[in-house]
C-alpha cells in the first residue's frame, strides 16, 4: 500500500573544543515508492538515509575542515512522479553537493551533483553515494619569504566521490548496499589556489584544477573525463573607486567537450557600473561544428540591494560570474536582461 505522505527523522550533534569543531548528523526516511521513467512503483518501496561528520580545526592563519557523507535513497519530491527530472523541479530536501565552488567559466563545465536516487539500469545500478572532501587553508604572514608584504593566502581542495558499494538484482529491482563499500567512481577533483596582493593597487589569483567525471552516472550522458584547467585573474585599481579585472584560463580535458580557452574583462566603475567582455572557445571539439565562439558583451548596474545587467551573446549555459555575482543560465543565443534584489 502507498501512503500519502513519507516521514523523515534526524538527529544531530556538535562539539566545540578550543579550535577544534565536530558536527556529526543521521537522518531515516521511511519506505517510499521507487520512480522510474515517471511511473511511480507502489509495489516496489526502499527506506533510506544519510550519515554526516564534519570535523574542522582553525586558528591564526590556518583553517581545515573535512566531511564524510553517505546518501542511501534520500531523495524527497513534493509529487512522486517528478522524481529524476533533470531540472530538479520539486525538490523538497535540496541536497547540495560537497565539492568546492567555483567563480571561473572553465571550472564549472564538469559540475558534480549529489547522487542519492535509487537506478536500476543496465550498467549503472545505483542507490546512492559516498565520499567526502578536506579543505585546507593557510596563510604565509607578511614579512616571510613567502608571504612577501602583504601575505599570501593558499588554499588547497579535495573531494571523491563513489556510488554505494553492493550486491543489485536489476531484473527483480532489488539492492542491498554495504554500509561503508565503495563502489563505481563517480567523481574526483584536487584544486590549488594561490591568491597574491603585489601592491596597494593589483592582486592575482592564480588556481589549478584537476577532474574525473563519470557522465554515465553523474549526468545523462556517458563516458568519462579527465580534465586539467589553469586559471589566472588579475585584479587592478584605478584610482579609488575604480577597477580593471581580466582573467585568462585553459582547460585540457581527455573526453567530453575536450579542450576549452577562455578569457573575460571587466571594468568596474564607481562600485556602481560592470561592463564586460568575454569569450569561451570550445577549439578542441571532436565536431568541427561544435567549435563554437560563446561571446558576451554586456554591463551591469548596481545601486545597493538592486543589481540590473544586460548582455548580448552566446551563452554556453551554466554558472557566470559577473562583479562577484554569480546566476546559473541557460544555454541560448541573443539579448539577455535581468533585475535581482537583494533584501
Amino acid at each position: 500500500e502507498l501512503t500519502p505522505g513519507t516521514y523523515l527523522t534526524s538527529l544531530r550533534g556538535n562539539l566545540k573544543k578550543g579550535g577544534f569543531t565536530v558536527d556529526a548528523e543521521y537522518a531515516f526516511k521511511q519506505k517510499d515508492a521507487l520512480v522510474e521513467f515517471g511511473n511511480v512503483r507502489p509495489e516496489l518501496q526502499f527506506d533510506g538515509d544519510a550519515y554526516l561528520l564534519n570535523i574542522g580545526y582553525s586558528k591564526k592563519g590556518l583553517g581545515i575542515n573535512t566531511s564524510f557523507r553517505r546518501l542511501e535513497n534520500f531523495t524527497v519530491y513534493s509529487q512522486r512522479n517528478l522524481a529524476g527530472n533533470v531540472y530538479n523541479e520539486g525538490f523538497v530536501n535540496y541536497v547540495p553537493a560537497l565539492t568546492k565552488q567555483y567563480d571561473y567559466s572553465l571550472g564549472n563545465i564538469y559540475v558534480y551533483a549529489a547522487q542519492s536516487t535509487i537506478g536500476f539500469e543496465p550498467n549503472r545500478n545505483k542507490a546512492g553515494e559516498v565520499g567526502g572532501q578536506l579543505d585546507i587553508i593557510y596563510q604565509f604572514k607578511k614579512g616571510t619569504p613567502l608571504g612577501g608584504k602583504y601575505g599570501t593566502n593558499v588554499s588547497i581542495n579535495y573531494a571523491q566521490w563513489h556510488g554505494l558499494k553492493g550486491v543489485y538484482y536489476a531484473d527483480q529491482r532489488k539492492y542491498k548496499a554495504d554500509l561503508l563499500g565503495f563502489g563505481q567512481k563517480y567523481y574526483h577533483e584536487v584544486s590549488l589556489e594561490v591568491r597574491k596582493k603585489w601592491n596597494t593597487d593589483l592582486a592575482s589569483v592564480f588556481t589549478y584544477l584537476n577532474q574525473y567525471y563519470n557522465a554515465r552516472y553523474v549526468a545523462e550522458e556517458v563516458g568519462e573525463v579527465n580534465a586539467n584547467t589553469a586559471i589566472i585573474e588579475n585584479t587592478l585599481k584605478v584610482g579609488k573607486a575604480n577597477s580593471i579585472r581580466w582573467e585568462l584560463q585553459h582547460q585540457w580535458a581527455n573526453g567530453g567537450f575536450n579542450n576549452w580557452a577562455a578569457s573575460q574583462v571587466e571594468f568596474n566603475l564607481k562600485q556602481r557600473w560592470s561592463f564586460f567582455v568575454i569569450d569561451l572557445y570550445n577549439y578542441g571539439n571532436d565536431d568541427p561544428k561544435e567549435r563554437i565562439h560563446y561571446y558576451n558583451l554586456g554591463l551591469a548596474y548596481k545601486p545597493g540591494a538592486l543589481r540590473i545587467q544586460a548582455n548580448y551573446g552566446r551563452q554556453r549555459g551554466g554558472l557566470v560570474c559577473v562583479g562577484g555575482v554569480c546566476r546559473f543560465v541557460p544555454q541560448s543565443a541573443g539579448l539577455n536582461f535581468g533585475v535581482n534584489l537583494s533584501f
